[in-house]
């Protein structure tokens, strides 16, 4: 039931409304409520024209007078007579039961036989969809990708060994405490993944930039969260070389006794895998210390727990960007499903 105005039934709303009930081929009644009485057969003659043009001509149509009792200092309350024609309509097609058989039969067979002309249509928006999501996630997985290769470049080339941190190292142990050259080069490599993961965002925003699907379907960058979450995933990592050092010390001194300090080694295994060629005296200390085979096993130990944590950090951001369009759960089995639906619906009809 479409209700409208006299000032609006010419309105490109209700006509979108009855053109679909038409291509469905609802049971459809509408009505022209509350039209001044003195204009009400002209406006009433008016409209039933444009239904008759677009091909709805024989659709119910009611006109609702405004009365004086009705309009301006009145009840408000439209007084039965004006109502009655619709009322009985309404009552008739409530209470007969084959009325109301007929307009549910007519409703449902019209809406799926609608589906024939529309299913292609979905069907290309589902593909286009997926297509569009496909080309996201190659775009975010690459961005992040590079970005944490780039900070294993510059691991390598020794890049967190600078500033404060190289201050340390040279000073290292007389002028620097190994605590403070673990926490320069803690706070360096914390450094490397938020420059890499803020390049990453960028080069997705750059590539989105005039791509509605990335609007949509991204979550947006997050900087001031991104350096927290690196900030703890960099705090876990120490913690863990912490760990790996204390455990190699502890083996070392029941092995062959005398002193070493865990503290140290820890600076060391950090210096020598975030330092480059500048910190390759690193290696030859733990060396000293614990016997080289000792430290070579710390140092591949620290090296994939290192590589880990890089990972982790540009997985759990790409994975952030990603997350809106991991739950619509988009798949090429939209498409292929919609039409096997469709096909099952005609089948069953």
């Amino acid at each position: 039931m479409l209700v409208t105005t006299a000032t609006r039934y010419g309105d490109a709303v209700p006509w979108h409304l009855l053109r679909t009930a038409k291509e469905y081929d609802v049971t459809l009644v509408t009505v022209l409520d509350r039209v001044p009485h003195q204009l009400a057969a002209e406006v009433s003659r008016q409209y039933a024209g444009l239904l008759t043009a677009a091909g709805l001509g024989d659709v119910p149509r009611f006109t609702i007078p405004e009365l004086p009792e009705s309009a301006g200092g009145g009840s408000g309350l439209l007084p039965a007579t004006a109502v009655a024609a619709l009322r009985a309509w309404l009552t008739q097609h409530a209470q007969d039961p084959y009325a109301r058989t007929v307009a549910a039969a007519r409703t449902a067979a019209g809406t799926l036989a609608s589906l024939r002309a529309r299913m292609p249509a979905l069907a290309g928006a589902a593909a286009a969809q997926h297509a569009a999501a496909v080309r996201l996630i190659q775009r975010v997985e690459g961005a992040y990708g590079e970005a944490g290769e780039r900070v294993r470049r510059e691991i390598a080339q020794g890049a967190a060994l600078a500033g404060g941190a190289l201050t340390h190292w040279h000073g290292l142990p007389h002028g620097s405490a190994p605590d403070e050259l673990l926490t320069a080069l803690t706070d360096s490599l914390a450094t490397l993944l938020r420059s890499a993961a803020a390049t990453a965002d960028e080069r997705v925003a750059e590539a989105g930039r005039h791509d509605p699907a990335a609007r949509a379907g991204l979550a947006p960058c997050d900087a001031r969260g991104a350096a927290e979450r690196i900030g703890v995933a960099v705090r876990h990592w120490r913690r863990c070389a912490e760990e790996l050092a204390e455990e190699e010390a502890r083996a070392r001194i029941a092995e062959r006794g005398g002193s070493c300090v865990p503290e140290e080694i820890a600076a060391l295994l950090a210096a020598s895998l975030l330092g480059g060629r500048r910190a390759r005296k690193a290696g030859e200390k733990l060396a000293e210390a614990l016997g080289a085979h000792a430290a070579l096993r710390l140092g591949d130990r620290g090296g994939r727990l290192l590589d880990g944590c890089v990972t982790r950090v540009m997985r759990a951001e790409r994975d952030r960007r990603l997350a809106p369009l991991d739950a619509l759960d988009m798949s090429p089995e939209h498409q292929v499903e919609l039409i096997a639906a469709l096909s099952v619906l005609q089948k069953e009809r």
